[in-house]
């Protein structure tokens, strides 16, 4: 068990850039306080103030903005589990949602693909998740993403998810994950999932159970050991999906939207006076009808 003080401690200090980079005081010096069972942290900014939390086996970040509060991230970070490298991947998506939030984006403005949907925006309702704010959270949990994720908003000018999971590999650190039986960070992957999938758009919930979970090819012992990680609503879908993908009809669609025929543009139609007049000049010339 990692000593709970100690683990917020370390999120803070990854987390000291970041907060001074988006308007709010350095994690330095910031003293760790507790309520009731919970133990948290302060931050004075030019917008809002900031409170970090670890409660249970959650880290959550908040903002009160003229005496509103809004949780911007709520993550996994259990003290019965947690390390070193957990504490710092939570402070990089704490440092991901404040960017979204009082960030100055750079670089990136006015390119479709580079706008995302906050958790505050998702939980009040006001738009869903949608499959770039699902690449790009997952490119802040796992680091190892995030230049491929970047290098598809930057050559395409908007983001291509099926390119990105399947063609740059997106999809290939959730599955070794899995394959390896990576307790603790298939939890992770899970929280962010799942959050998603629940507050997403029908497209990003395609994503995640065609694009993402059809790679595991109806894998009765993956799919199994997943169903205690999988949220309700995405359990039967992943498990329909993976069956039909296994079945013939399954494959060759799998096999067409690999390998999309070329688009044949529809023959133009041609009317009868059009027909008349092609056959009319292929005569030649005609000599006039008498009167």
């Amino acid at each position: 068990m990692t000593d709970r003080k100690q683990l917020l401690n370390t999120v803070l200090s990854a987390l000291d850039e970041p907060l001074k980079r988006n308007g709010f005081e350095g994690a330095k010096g910031v003293n760790v306080q507790e309520d009731g069972d919970a133990i948290f942290a302060e931050f004075s900014g030019e917008s809002a103030t900031l409170r970090l939390e670890q409660s249970g086996v959650k880290l959550i970040l908040t903002a009160t903005e003229e005496d509103a509060s809004r949780e911007l991230l709520v993550t996994l970070l259990d003290p019965e589990t947690a390390e070193k490298a957990d504490a710092q991947s939570a402070a990089r998506e704490c440092a991901e949602a404040l960017r979204e939030r009082y960030g100055k984006k750079k670089g990136t403005q006015g390119k479709k693909g580079s706008k995302t949907v906050s958790a505050a925006q998702a939980k009040a309702g006001i738009t869903a998740f949608d499959p770039n704010t699902l690449a790009n959270r997952l490119s802040v949990l796992l680091p190892e993403l995030r230049p491929a994720y970047q290098e598809n908003i930057d050559r395409n000018d908007e983001f291509f998810s099926e390119e990105f999971f399947k063609k740059q590999g997106g999809a290939k650190p959730i599955l070794a994950a899995i394959r390896t039986r990576d307790n603790q960070k298939i939890k992770r992957i899970f929280n962010l999932l799942n959050d998603i999938y629940e507050n997403g758009t029908s497209e990003v919930q395609s994503v995640i159970a065609v694009t993402i979970f059809g790679q595991l090819n109806n894998d009765e012992e993956a799919l199994s050991y997943l169903l205690d990680y999988m949220c309700d609503d995405m359990q039967s879908p992943v498990i329909q999906i993976n069956r039909f993908l296994a079945t013939s009809k399954g494959k060759r669609a799998l096999k067409l939207m690999d390998n999309p025929p070329k688009y044949k543009p529809p023959k133009k139609k041609k009317s009868f006076l059009s027909d008349l007049m092609a056959q009319s000049a292929a005569q030649g010339p005609q000599a006039p009808m008498p009167f």
